[in-house]
């Protein structure tokens, strides 16, 4: 594959691969791909790499922002095996980029 870099521009007629380094395992990510008026592409995962499938973007798109939340938890949900529950939340900043 090709590398690109925050604010290059590319071709959305391949399925793009994002992939991303984090600090904690066992995390839940959500990622989310969007123009500033709405979200072209939404999904939640537990690996560190996903694929969004070719023309999800449409072409010719300018201010197209990537956002990859973590979520982590710790405890119990239902307080069954332990007595307590929280979830801890990081979001990145917006990655900025545009489509040919």
């Amino acid at each position: 594959g090709q590398s690109y870099q925050k604010y290059d521009s590319f071709d959305t007629s391949y399925p793009i691969r994002i992939t991303w380094c984090s600090a904690t395992d066992d995390c839940t990510y959500k990622v989310i791909i969007r123009t500033p008026l709405k979200i072209l592409y939404e999904t939640s995962t537990n690996n560190k790499t996903i694929e969004i499938p070719a023309y999800t973007i449409p072409a010719g798109t300018a201010y197209v922002y990537l956002q990859i939340q973590q979520q982590k938890s710790y405890g119990d949900i239902l307080f069954e095996d332990a007595d307590y529950y929280s979830v801890s939340v990081f979001t990145t900043g917006n990655i900025s980029f545009n489509v040919q």
